[in-house]
């Protein structure tokens, strides 16, 4: 679907028709969280309103499998749009002294045909860390803090 954006006062808004509305289970009443994720926004209900499943906050078990490399990448997508650097997500990743970059480790975990990470392997136990570090940020903590945190939860060796 292709839209553009349509002027409201001095801002900007998104025209949804009715019946995109009513497969998504939203109504005008329903508050919306709106996250970007490099140039991707996600649009998608707040928890606990009206016709609402789980959301970023309460993710499925399913969402949490850091062996399966597309989960890896949208929580990597998350904490690149949190702030996120390459010095940073090297002191996460299991080869810190490694030229690793974010944009490299998001392009190996959107890779065609990729099967899931060993369990408890180098790269499962990077996206943990991943996991543990977005999980602390949205606790509120600082950049370091969460990197400790992370790494303390999910130790490199």
């Amino acid at each position: 679907m292709i839209k553009t954006l349509t002027p409201i006062g001095n801002s900007f808004g998104i025209v949804l028709e009715k019946p995109l509305l009513e497969a998504a289970e939203v109504n005008r009443d329903t508050r919306l969280r709106v996250q970007l994720f490099g140039r991707r926004f996600v649009i998608e209900p707040v928890e606990g309103e009206q016709g609402v499943g789980a959301s970023a906050e309460q993710p499925s078990p399913d969402d949490l499998d850091m062996r399966k490399p597309p989960n890896a990448g949208r929580v990597l997508d998350e904490l690149v749009a949190r702030g996120l650097d390459d010095p940073k997500f090297r002191r996460l990743h299991h080869a810190e002294n490694y030229v690793n970059t974010t944009a490299r480790h998001r392009a190996y975990c959107a890779r065609p045909g990729a099967g899931d990470f060993t369990s408890d392997g180098t790269n499962e136990r990077t996206g943990r860390r991943l996991l543990a570090c977005l999980e602390a940020l949205r606790a509120g903590t600082s950049w370091d803090d969460a990197i400790a945190e992370a790494l303390k939860r999910v130790p490199k060796s």
